[in-house]
């Protein structure tokens, strides 16, 4: 995504150009390390988001490690989130700036939902066993 944005400023801004364009272009490009310096100090913190998707196994009750780690995902994230909206932002960054949150907002959505999905999906298990064994007691007895 990041190099992505590289791209974008050397096209906008072209790689000649007077003081000014070269004034800009070194600015977007400080907002890009800038970007970058912030998601590495986080770097072994994310890594943790990462591996608590992968060992998400949603069969039977969650256990209290896997609930840490699916918990955790979300407070990495709106970490990641609050130090890059903390960032100072070039006038030609802003949109990659607005959204680069957006991506990290909507990542931390599907964290939440994951997080309830965690919770929510083994009483759902319980509730239909119930059910299953409930039913054939019922069409009996109609």
């Amino acid at each position: 995504m990041l190099t992505l944005a590289v791209g974008i400023a050397v096209v906008l801004f072209g790689r000649g150009g007077d003081d000014h364009t070269a004034e800009r272009r070194d600015a977007v490009s400080a907002y890009i390390v800038k970007v970058n310096t912030t998601q590495q100090t986080l770097i072994v913190e994310l890594e943790r988001v990462s591996t608590a998707y992968r060992k998400l196994e949603l069969k039977g009750d969650p256990t209290p490690a896997e609930l840490a780690r699916v918990d955790g995902v979300e407070r990495t994230l709106t970490k990641l989130r609050s130090r890059f909206a903390a960032l100072n932002v070039p006038v030609e960054a802003r949109k990659l700036h607005a959204e680069l949150l957006q991506v990290v907002d909507l990542q931390t959505a599907l964290a939440r939902e994951m997080a309830g999905m965690v919770r929510y999906l083994p009483f759902q298990a319980r509730e239909n066993r119930k059910l299953v064994a409930a039913t054939p007691r019922a069409t009996t007895t109609s």
